[in-house]
């Protein structure tokens, strides 16, 4: 077995405590990302985008409902530019009969 205590208090030594911490991190680090588990076979790029193409119908319904409201606000701004007009020609004619 190694000689742990003896290697601590070395290194506590030597690197001081925010130096030994950060060795062992690093050591963490190396064994962590040497035996960390596999991937999910969902992860895999085809998987993903599976689940992508499940998705593109709602995407559409939804761009299509947008186009929609675009087009109802459009036509109801179009309405009430027309109500002007009408309103500010009408107006005109009460302005131009006043005098009389």
């Amino acid at each position: 077995m190694l000689p742990v205590d003896a290697l601590t208090e070395q290194s506590l030594r030597d690197y001081g405590l925010m130096g030994t911490l950060a060795i062992l991190g690093f050591i963490f680090a190396i064994v962590y990302m040497w035996k960390r588990p596999s991937a999910d076979p969902s992860a895999a790029p085809m998987e993903a985008l599976k689940d992508t193409t499940k998705l593109i119908p709602f995407v559409l319904e939804e761009a299509r409902e947008g186009n929609r409201l675009v087009r109802e606000m459009l036509n109801r701004q179009d309405h009430a530019r027309a109500r002007l007009e009408r309103l500010e020609h009408e107006i005109g004619i009460v302005k131009d009969r006043m005098p009389r």
